[in-house]
């Protein structure tokens, strides 16, 4: 870990690429705060300073516009309160090391990476703890090598560990013990620090709130212990008073801020929503882009350990199952379902704390079997380990890439240590940038064409067809004021099935007087929906080639569709006209372009 990010001490200031991108947006909040008095960021000179001196970002992604021209983080801030006191003790002797006191320099990103590594050791401290209380030493030594290691905690805590996944898994782990001690002897200490920790837990990743559901359904093996469980939080009320104050109290942090910097009190800053209904649970959980169980394939044995947590500890088997179903349900449900840059399903980590124990019920249950299923078994467990390692490692050297895998490119790279420019032709497209013309090169195949002459074409009604004038034959359609919109296509997508498209519209436009100054042109269109909005729009101004009044000329739109998301998602190609002068268009075409192969719709 020390060799990855040894550059962060480098003259230049390098900050070590650790406070970088996302994990810029959960730390700018101590800066922001304590550094340059600043929450609102009203004088964004500072921001840019460490912009131009660090480059922590491409593009201010992480603010979003608030009120009284004020900006706000976008991520909440969780993660900021944890990383507090190792933030002061790197601004304190920031200046003696002699760095600037700036938020950004390198002894600020040493202190957030050794705080990242306290906090993993401070989980995997009361994880054994946990374990212990459910198994013997060996079984839980077992149970914790693999799961550390035989999962993607281990790219997460090691590689990323400024991320908030490996903070969160450390906050589970403490919140389960403190569970446990709690429904053994409950007192207001045990309740405060419950409390505490599922606040920190939930201002760190929202769906943490689903953890509240362990304390509510632990000892609760049936309807009759349901009951017997909620008198007994009846007379345990002062100290659930004690938990709920606490726990309100961290999370009105976050309140507050968004009713400071935004005007309201709740807020979501994400551009992609939650599909709760129909959830990208076979995307999420099977195929090569990120499978969770492609590439941590320990979950299966998580899951299949359920069984045996049923039958020998049902009292433990409800809280964690609810907790698995409704948070897997929801975090498979956000329309980033890949989670952009990381390995495997990083969401997923902060379930692990709790996915220890049917595991671990899973190897007691193995080991009293015949000889032939502990061997069976040792062996598949010992595979995923060693898989999972190996594949941390090939994701960290570039070789699994960290948003465009495929099936293809996945087996072509399997146990491999390089890779060749020929593996890397079969990674998925590559979606950023986004190209702005269609490639020569890339093997598409035209699988739908539209075209429209209007010659014969009934679907117009007869004031839009003009006779006489057109580009090819006898007839063009014709915008004319009021009207704003010209002819509109949509095209089927087939989400979920293609990989992706391109679209090459094409129309040829004729305008017999200038546009005055001011005046918008009239525009080639086209969006790619999904959900019932538009997740990418391109468009082609007529006056950017050159137009000439009273004479036709093409104008052309190739566009590329983003990540695929629904069945339903579509393509929609018009002509807008917003300054509503005459404007004859003809042979408007619309061609759609797959790679060869491609799934067939």
């Amino acid at each position: 870990m020390l060799n990855r990010f040894w550059s962060g001490w480098g003259p230049a200031y390098n900050n070590g690429e650790m406070i970088k991108w996302d994990s810029y947006g959960y730390y700018l909040y101590l800066p922001s705060i304590f550094i340059y008095d600043d929450p609102g960021f009203k004088d964004m000179s500072w921001v840019d300073t460490l912009q131009h001196r660090y480059n922590p970002t491409a593009t201010l992604y992480q603010l979003r516009d608030g009120h009284e021209g004020m900006k706000s983080i976008k991520y909440p801030c969780g993660s900021a309160i944890l990383w507090s006191p190792f933030f002061f003790t790197a601004h304190l002797l920031a200046e003696p090391l002699g760095y600037p006191a700036d938020g950004l320099s390198p002894p600020y990103s040493w202190a957030i990476l050794l705080g990242g590594c306290i906090y993993a050791f401070i989980g995997l401290w009361f994880l054994r703890k946990v374990l212990l209380r459910f198994f013997n030493d060996p079984v839980a030594a077992v149970v914790m090598i693999l799961i550390t290691m035989g999962t993607n905690y281990w790219s997460m805590a090691a590689s990323e560990t400024v991320m908030p996944h490996g903070n969160s898994f450390a906050l589970n782990c403490v919140l389960l013990w403190l569970v446990i001690r709690w429904h053994e002897q409950p007192s207001f200490g045990r309740s405060f620090a419950m409390g505490l920790t599922l606040g920190i837990g939930v201002l760190v990743r929202p769906t943490e709130i689903f953890w509240i559901l362990v304390p509510l359904f632990w000892n609760v093996s049936s309807w009759k212990t349901l009951i017997t469980k909620f008198r007994f939080l009846w007379e345990q009320r002062m100290k659930l008073l004690v938990f709920i104050a606490v726990f309100s109290a961290v999370i009105f942090i976050q309140l507050s801020y968004w009713k400071y910097s935004l005007g309201v009190w709740v807020s979501y800053g994400y551009e992609e929503r939650f599909a709760i209904w129909k959830p990208f649970l076979y995307e999420c959980m099977f195929t090569f882009k990120k499978g969770w169980f492609v590439y941590t394939p320990l979950m299966i044995f998580c899951f299949a350990g359920f069984y045996f947590l049923w039958k020998r500890k049902r009292e433990v088997f409800w809280s964690i199952a609810l907790l698995t179903v409704l948070h897997t349900w929801v975090i498979f449900s956000w329309e980033c379902w890949w989670y952009a840059a990381c390995f495997s399903q990083r969401g997923a980590i902060d379930m692990y704390a709790a996915l220890t124990i049917p595991l671990g019920f899973l190897i007691v249950a193995t080991w009293e079997k015949a000889v032939w299923v502990k061997i069976t078994v040792a062996s598949l467990l010992g595979f995923c380990l060693v898989l999972s390692v190996f594949q941390t490692w090939q994701y960290n050297h570039g070789i699994i890439h960290t948003e465009r895998m495929s099936e293809a490119y996945y087996w072509r790279v399997f146990g491999k240590t390089a890779v060749t420019a020929e593996d890397l032709n079969f990674l998925e497209v590559d979606h950023w940038p986004q190209p702005r013309v269609m490639p020569e090169n890339a093997g598409l195949v035209c699988v739908d064409d539209y075209l429209y002459t209007f010659e014969s074409d009934s679907s117009f009604t007869h004031e839009s067809i003009v006779d006489s004038i057109a580009y090819r034959g006898t007839r063009s359609y014709l915008i004319r004021p009021p009207a704003e919109f010209g002819v509109k296509r949509e095209v089927n997508f087939y989400g979920g099935t293609n990989e992706y498209q391109w679209v090459r519209a094409s129309v040829w436009m004729r305008m017999d007087t200038a546009l005055k100054p001011g005046m918008i042109p009239p525009m080639l269109c086209v969006s790619y929906d999904a959900g019932g909005r538009s997740l990418k729009w391109e468009a082609t101004a007529f006056d950017s080639i050159g137009y000439v009044p009273g004479e036709w000329q093409k104008v052309v739109c190739e566009v590329m569709s983003p990540i695929s998301l629904y069945r339903d998602d579509k393509w929609i190609v018009q002509i807008w006209h917003p300054s509503k002068t005459a404007v004859y268009m003809d042979d408007f075409r619309i061609e759609v372009f797959e790679p060869a192969g491609q799934s067939l719709k």
